[in-house]
């Protein structure tokens, strides 16, 4: 059964100016909002992505995972956990 891959639409680069996310999936115009899959991709190939879209979703969520308190509005603290107003987040490296 044959199986299409919809590539590009939210495609991922450097600035808002030419692409939807950075190179971990997050959005360059919602700090909280992150795409997963083929979408980000800024061409399209001759062989089967699966892998390749695997693999960039398996990096954006585990950069995520990494940050997930600056994402959230989290922060440790000897208390326990409080929630914080930050700045937004913008994943660190990766562009």
């Amino acid at each position: 059964m044959p199986t299409i891959h919809l590539m590009g639409g939210t495609i991922m680069g450097k600035s808002a100016a030419d692409s939807v996310t950075n190179s971990y999936g997050q959005t360059h115009e919602i700090a909280n909002l992150w795409i997963a899959g083929p979408g980000i991709f800024p061409t399209s190939g001759a062989p089967n992505p699966t892998y390749t879209i695997l693999a960039l979703s398996l990096r954006g969520a585990e950069n995520l995972a990494e940050n997930w308190g600056a994402v959230a509005g989290y922060e440790r603290c000897r208390e326990g956990v409080r929630a914080i107003t930050p700045p937004p987040y913008r994943a660190r490296g990766g562009d």
